[in-house]
């Protein structure tokens, strides 16, 4: 369980597994969030400004429109990133046991 830091903010020290269980999105929730972004990015595309005071108050709710996007994406982003990582440490624990095999073999034929 991760443990609580001492900061202003709800933070908390993650050890490497639970980073990884934590960071990596199931497909339900990453088609959830990629439906949360197509939504937002339809807001902005909706967006209209008739004069320069509307124009002010466009700038405002695109910003954080956009924000939103941005965290969401980024969500995404560590997810896939982090799956990546998993596949590449998998892929080396499992060639370093086709080595450590080959090398078993060998030792064993040299024996005999």
């Amino acid at each position: 369980m991760p443990t609580p830091k001492q900061t202003r903010f709800t933070a908390y020290d993650f050890t490497e597994e639970e980073m990884k269980s934590a960071s990596v999105l199931n497909p339900l929730q990453k088609m959830f969030i990629q439906t949360q972004v197509a939504n937002i990015a339809q807001q902005v595309l909706n967006l209209d400004a008739a004069d320069r005071k509307e124009l002010a108050d466009f700038e405002i709710q695109r910003a954080y429109l956009k924000g939103q996007m941005e965290v969401l994406e980024h969500l995404l982003e560590l997810s896939a990133a982090m799956e990546l990582n998993i596949q590449e440490e998998q892929a080396d624990a499992s060639n370093s046991f086709v080595v450590t095999q080959q090398s078993l073999n060998l030792y064993t034929r040299n024996e005999e």
